[in-house]
């Protein structure tokens, strides 16, 4: 028997249309956007019709990603800071809020890796990861929520880490950071909660970005382990035995940026390929 489907192109296109513009009209910042997942996060937030200011230490990288949300057909804007300095995350907040008006999206991705365990464990690199991962969404939330507040109307997405949820040997200053960003997330969320606005953090396993390869590069130069050994052990730490795609975050933000996610709050959502499953 054979089925037919009586879909009439034009609804088609509508359908087509309403989604690749749930944000239109919005505008969301991006901290860490200069590459890697904050660049897919970008991309992704653009071609829902968002305006998007990028933000990064290295001007080079957010101009380049820029230029690709413009060539999508919507406003960027590039803005080079450091956004462990509450001097900057202000001046970031207001440059981004003068271009457009306000703001609605904020993604807390900037991140710096430190490896090494407590004991020996160099305090000034403890203070610098924790500077970025922990400090640095405190400001940017502080900086952007009045005009959320305002407006009645806002979406915060921090990115944590699988590993803000299971230790890793080594790791104590990123993992503390990003463990700490979930609580910051849920407590935030109880406060904001009054003023239509939501704040969540994702966990992604291990993304398949520059700096992860660099990093799996650079043990393979310590231990001596070849490369792909090692891609392949990483890789196995996920049930799935794959890596997840910058986009695949992306997409993921998306949808808690829209008001799809209207009633998701506080929550921390795995992306890990079943690496982690609570």
């Amino acid at each position: 028997m054979k089925l037919r489907c009586f879909v009439r192109h034009d609804n088609l296109k509508i359908l087509s249309k309403t989604i690749m513009n749930s944000l239109k009209g919005k505008t969301a910042l991006v901290t860490g956007g200069g590459k890697g997942i904050g660049r897919g996060i970008a991309i992704c937030l653009a071609e829902e019709g968002a305006n998007v200011a990028v933000v990064s230490r290295t001007h080079s990288e957010v101009r380049r990603v820029a230029q690709e949300l413009s060539d999508l057909g919507v406003d960027s804007l590039a803005i080079q800071s450091d956004i462990s300095k509450e001097r900057e995350v202000k001046r970031v907040a207001q440059k981004t809020a003068d271009r457009w008006g306000s703001i609605h999206i904020l993604v807390n991705n900037a991140a710096l890796f430190g490896k090494g365990e407590v004991i020996g464990l160099n305090k000034r690199l403890w203070d610098s990861v924790l500077a970025t991962n922990l400090t640095g969404p405190f400001l940017c939330c502080r900086a952007v929520l009045p005009f959320m507040v305002k407006q009645k109307w806002g979406r915060i997405i921090n990115i944590s880490s699988a590993y803000g949820k299971m230790p890793r040997l080594g790791n104590s200053a990123y993992n503390t950071s990003k463990l700490g960003l979930i609580g910051f997330t849920r407590v935030l969320a109880l406060e904001t909660t009054p003023y239509n606005i939501t704040i969540n953090s994702i966990c992604p396993g291990w993304v398949e970005t520059d700096h992860v390869l660099n990093f799996i590069n650079s043990e393979s130069k310590k231990t001596g382990k070849p490369r792909d050994l090692l891609m392949n052990q990483y890789k196995k730490e996920s049930p799935q035995n794959r890596w997840i795609s910058p986009r695949e975050i992306g997409r993921l933000v998306v949808y808690l940026a829209s008001d799809e996610a209207n009633s998701i709050t506080g929550e921390d959502i795995n992306i890990s390929g079943g690496m982690v499953m609570y």
